[in-house]
């Protein structure tokens, strides 16, 4: 029985090599050098250029490769060299590689034990895994600092690597691998310049205490400190990707800080690091968007597989749902971040952690900057405030949800760029898509910026509870057109209607007594204002600055017209008259000459049919006179 599974076993094996050999061999071209020395190519890139390959005939001597080489008439570049090339060909004494080519592939010279040297040109980009691997008597080996890419074993078992000291091997540059038996607690600065770090180049030396990547370095290769005695590692932004195995069985790892330039970290990159507890990063964004490599979540590259711990910029971070939260010292959670996969975003009001519930109360700084693919985004009722621009670069097509629109009006914003609302395409109040924004009763105060710049809103209701609106609550809010305040307002903050150009008419309830600075500016569409207050309100002087109070009718209580007309800004309106006079006289629903001439007939005594003398009667002193004739006149020029 055991003989019968030994011969199945070899009669595998030869099968396996038959098949491999084939492979090996499959070539699409053999062109003889003017030597006489017979090259075997395979088409690459749709037949455009060629690769040097091998076939069933050894090659043997000194073998030179051509740049080019004529077919047919056209001439293709030879512009690599395949794996397994020269693979085994122990009677290759010397290899001139020409200038064409870029790379020179895994194993393609392993085990050519007469080749002596090697001139590699400076169009070379890459080698391969141990592609002069076995090549015992290659002594001279000129690597230039083209060669950015040196996997794993290239120059293992050469004379050129056995003859050098030991420590750590540059290759061009690339930190190849670290000779010798390296000592306890050693330290490595990699030298700056270096752009990768080769497969295996640490690999097993248990001595690695620790050690400094320069900002050069752009990747880090297969299985390089696999089995180091690293305790902690620091990989820079320039890094963009991290091999598999890269730091496997790295035991005494604690932490590691993963630069913003890391896309890729491919699979097992930290498995068996079973001591690792942290890991640091600086930009959450990048982090969200590396790509970790994974066949099964048991191979994932991702640290956290292992570590309990993600620190952002020194601060601890947990993730839930795609959303990012760190904790407050009030023991509340902020929302720091959001998963760039995510454009539909419906925002935790509690996270629980180790069985402890956390309240969500606020949104970091800088939290969804740039996010203008967001669709949907939902606030729910604990979050209390926003950091500074949290929402900047958010485009204007976001749908967002207000769960509580009185905890909204308490909203705490950093800045102009702290509110989805200006990034708003439609907003949806408890679910429901409206353009109509009623401020619930019991609301005492609309705190500043918390409706800035929310195009959506075309009719809005201020109810008697509000005595207060803050700076610019509604600044830029362009589509409004219908604004109901109702007596029991206040106060009026800076900026707090600025640039609601939609607005015709304004009406202030008489409990009114602050409007600030450029409280109404810039609303270029109002054409009467009407203000109950009976004691002018305190108003600064920049008020209405821009809004054409100039060509504007001023309705105030009768027995206020006269403080009005000498008050500014008020005095700027065009004509002050008193509230429920319009000089309309004649009923036809305009003010116009044709009423001018009404009032002075009705003067003169010879009052016209169908005269209303509440109409006229403009400056509320319970007559019509010359001073009514004075303000028709303004009125209507």
């Amino acid at each position: 029985m055991v003989m019968k599974k030994q011969s199945f076993i070899t009669i595998l094996l030869i099968v396996l090599m038959s098949m491999v050999g084939a492979k090996a061999f499959a070539y699409d071209l053999a062109m003889a050098n003017t030597d006489g020395v017979t090259i075997y190519y395979n088409w690459i890139n749709n037949q455009t250029e060629l690769s040097v390959t091998s076939s069933s005939s050894k090659y043997f001597g000194n073998v030179v490769i051509p740049a080019s080489v004529k077919y047919n008439g056209d001439n293709y570049s030879v512009t690599s060299i395949r794996e397994w090339a020269f693979y085994g060909c122990s009677g290759l004494v010397s290899v001139t590689i020409p200038n064409s080519v870029s790379s020179i592939g895994g194993h393609s010279f392993a085990g050519c034990s007469s080749l002596v040297s090697v001139t590699i040109p400076n169009s070379v980009t890459s080698i391969g895994e141990y592609a002069f691997s076995g090549c015992s008597n290659l002594t001279d080996v000129s690597i230039p600092n083209s060669v950015t890419y040196i996997d794993r074993g290239a120059f293992d078992g050469t004379s050129w690597y056995n003859n050098l000291p030991n420590g750590l091997v540059y290759a061009g540059k690339v930190a190849y691998k670290y000779k010798g038996d390296m000592p306890a607690n050693t330290h490595i600065t990699i030298k700056d310049g270096t752009l990768r770090i080769s497969g295996s180049a640490f690999m097993d030396c248990f001595g690695l205490n620790s050690i400094d990547i320069p900002s050069s370095v752009i990747s880090i290769g297969n299985n390089a400190f696999n089995n180091c005695g690293l305790s902690s590692v620091v990989i820079p932004d320039n890094v963009k990707t991290i091999g598999e195995n890269a730091f496997r069985y790295c035991s005494s790892l604690t932490s590691v800080t993963i630069g913003s330039g890391v896309t890729l970290i491919e699979e097992d990159a930290f498995s068996g690091c079973d001591n690792l507890e942290s890991v640091y990063i600086s930009d959450l964004a990048a982090w969200c968007k590396i790509r970790f490599f994974v066949e099964s979540p048991s191979h994932s590259g991702n640290p956290l597989r292992i570590a309990h711990h993600l620190y952002l910029n020194g601060i601890e971070i947990w993730g839930k749902d795609g959303l990012f939260f760190a904790l407050k010292d009030d023991g509340t959670m902020e929302l720091i971040g959001v998963n760039p996969q995510m454009k539909t975003v419906d925002i935790l009001s509690t996270v629980t952690i180790d069985n402890t519930e956390y309240q969500v109360t606020s949104i970091g700084v800088r939290a969804f900057e740039g996010r203008d693919d967001i669709e949907y985004l939902s606030i729910p009722w604990s979050v209390k405030s926003i950091g500074e621009y949290a929402f900047i670069d958010c485009g204007s097509s976001i749908t967002v949800n207000i769960a509580d629109p009185e905890s909204w009006c308490e909203m705490e914003l950093g800045n102009e760029h702290s509110s989805p609302l200006s990034s708003a395409g439609k907003v949806l109040v408890h679910d429901i898509e409206t353009d109509q924004i009623d401020i619930p009763e019991g609301v005492t105060s609309i705190n500043s910026l918390t409706f800035y710049q929310c195009r959506c809103i075309k009719t809005l209701t201020i109810p008697a509870t509000v005595t207060s609106i803050g700076s610019s609550a509604f600044e830029d809010c362009t589509g409004l057109t219908t604004l109901t305040f109702s007596e029991g307002l206040e106060t009026i903050g800076g900026s707090a209607f600025e640039g609601c150009t939609g607005l015709k008419s304004l009406t202030l309830p008489s409990t009114v007594n602050t409007i600030s600075l450029n409280a109404f500016k810039n609303c270029m569409g109002i054409t009467d204002v009407y203000c109950y207050a009976e004691d002018v309100p305190e108003t600064h002087e920049d008020a209405f600055d821009v809004t054409p109070t100039g060509s504007s009718i001023l309705h105030v209580p009768a027995s206020a017209i006269k403080a009005y007309r000498e008050t500014w800004p008020w005095s700027d309106f065009k004509a002050v008259i008193a509230i429920g006079a319009s000089g309309d006289v004649d009923g036809n629903g305009e003010t116009d000459k044709d009423d001018l001439d009404a009032i002075v007939e009705h003067i003169m005594g010879r009052t016209p049919e169908g005269f209303n003398v509440e109409e006229a009667d403009l400056n509320g002193d319970s007559e019509v006179n010359a001073a009514d004739v004075t303000i028709m006149v303004n009125m209507i020029k």
